[in-house]
């Protein structure tokens, strides 16, 4: 037996194996005993070398010189198959689960929606050790099959297949080399989500998130600011999202780790509006967008209709009986509804919603909070400045003038009133309001695509398929 390197027509790289001569009658022949893996560098071979040689000597101290594996026994000399053996089913050893099929339905969605083709040009055009198509291609087909981060794809990767695709460094200088190209990958995204589902997007998306760092290093990108991860001692940057009705992203923008999400607004819709020409679109965000300048823009300058999540609280008492006034609701399945015209701003209508099952969860927060609180008072070291850091406490607590703090009553009993309660404004007066909730809550794909990004194995449960003109889903 011998390691021998061979090289096919249909491979890009060489291949190590173990072979073997043997005579079939005057002539010498050669048979492949094993296939040890496929070399992509000068590490690659001498460590699949070495492998090979420690086989070949385990090997030979083996009487028969064969390979055994769990449920492989060897055929007896009565059996006509005295050379291949033959495998007993009671022998079978359950050793690990391989998903197959990713690398081909995504390998061919990447070709068709254009990606693959623009891969192919960013090889084509640069210098690089490695293949940028092929780590993409992996990265893709892992965080779909399995969502993790870049490291993780590329150490299950190599787990599985027992050969490492790629280095660690590579997978990092592999974003490096399609950063440049990243306006040609949303326009592909745009085409694909318009074409490959053969329907006009009508409807956006629009969230943002935060993503920090483990660092305290400052650039043009990465700098301090409010983090939703609570990571206020670290750098982070901003990240805004794009996606269609079906979840499909289709544009991100990346801003500065101090930049408020409102002020993001505006740009990430300029951007998208050149890039897409686009017009007469729905965009729906969440309460974080909601701000005269981002509502003109998105009506006035773009023609836009939005949807987005009312901050009720901020509205004048005065108009707090539209809101607190259940006999006015309309029941619609566990919700209630009411559609009256936004008091602030024209040609807009709020829809208010009351949900027991928001209520009760509500309640379920803020008694858990409390219960906190008074656990905390009860120690004898406690001090005003303990309280008032904390995030969401300061609204339930008062402080005397000798230092005791207590907890208010009427804050509770203020915010209990609120209990269940929420709204959506929009300019879209021709929707109507079960259509309009139903859009809203679309918003849990962005979501979900965030957790993605952040590395969490665990993501967000797929929401049940609902009608438009359900709002059970309100309640959840």
């Amino acid at each position: 037996m011998f390691v021998r390197l061979t090289k096919s027509k249909t491979s890009k790289n060489p291949t190590i194996q173990i072979a073997e001569s043997y005579r079939e009658g005057k002539k010498v022949r050669q048979r492949v005993i094993a296939s040890l893996g496929v070399v992509r560098s000068d590490e690659d071979r001498e460590r699949l070398i070495n492998v090979g040689h420690a086989l070949i000597n385990k090997l030979k101290e083996d009487s028969k010189a064969q390979l055994r594996f769990p449920g492989l026994e060897p055929a007896s000399e009565e059996s006509p198959k005295k050379k291949r053996g033959f495998i007993n089913p009671k022998n079978l050893v359950h050793v690990r689960d391989v998903q197959c099929g990713f690398e081909d339905v995504y390998g061919a969605l990447l070709e068709k929606v254009g990606f693959d083709g623009l891969l192919r040009e960013i090889d084509a055009n640069s210098r690089r050790d490695f293949s940028v198509r092929d780590i993409i291609q992996l990265l893709v087909r892992r965080r779909l099959g399995e969502p993790v981060s870049k490291r993780r794809s590329l150490f299950l990767e190599t787990l599985e297949t027992e050969v490492s695709p790629c280095e660690l460094h590579q997978v990092y200088r592999a974003m490096d080399a399609i950063e440049p190209y990243a306006e040609q990958f949303q326009k592909l995204a745009y085409n694909g989500a318009t074409d490959l589902l053969h329907q006009k997007v009508e409807c956006f998306f629009y969230d943002a998130t935060t993503l920090y760092f483990e660092s305290v290093l400052q650039d043009e990108v990465r700098d301090f600011g409010f983090g939703k991860d609570g990571k206020f001692n670290q750098v982070q940057c901003l990240f805004v999202l794009v996606v269609t009705e079906e979840g499909v992203p289709v544009a991100y923008e990346v801003f500065s780790g101090k930049t408020a999400e409102t002020s993001t607004f505006k740009t990430a819709i300029e951007n998208l509006s050149k890039r897409f020409n686009i017009s007469k679109i729905t965009i729906v965000c969440d309460r974080a967008m909601l701000s005269k300048q981002n509502l003109d823009f998105a009506e006035n300058e773009k023609n836009m209709y939005f949807i987005v999540g009312a901050k009720l609280r901020q509205l004048a008492k005065k108009h707090h009986d539209l809101i607190f006034d259940k006999s006015a609701y309309t029941r619609f399945g566990e919700v209630l509804l009411r559609e009256v015209s936004h008091p602030t701003r024209k040609n807009c209508k709020l829809i208010l919603c009351f949900s027991e099952k928001r209520a009760k969860k509500d309640k379920q927060d803020r008694e858990r909070l409390l219960t906190k609180l008074r656990a905390k008072m009860e120690k004898k070291k406690t001090s005003p400045e303990d309280f008032i850091s904390n995030k969401g406490v300061k609204k339930y607590i008062e402080i005397s003038g000798g230092g005791t703090v207590t907890l208010s009553s009427e804050a509770i009993a203020r915010e209990e009133k609120w209990d269940g309660f929420f709204g959506v404004v929009t300019n879209h007066l021709s929707l109507p309001s079960t259509h309009v909730l139903y859009h809203y809550r679309g918003l849990w794909q962005v979501e979900a695509t965030f957790r993605i990004s952040k590395h969490e194995l665990r993501t967000r449960p797929r929401a049940k398929s609902y009608s438009p003109d359900s709002v059970k889903i309100l309640g959840s």
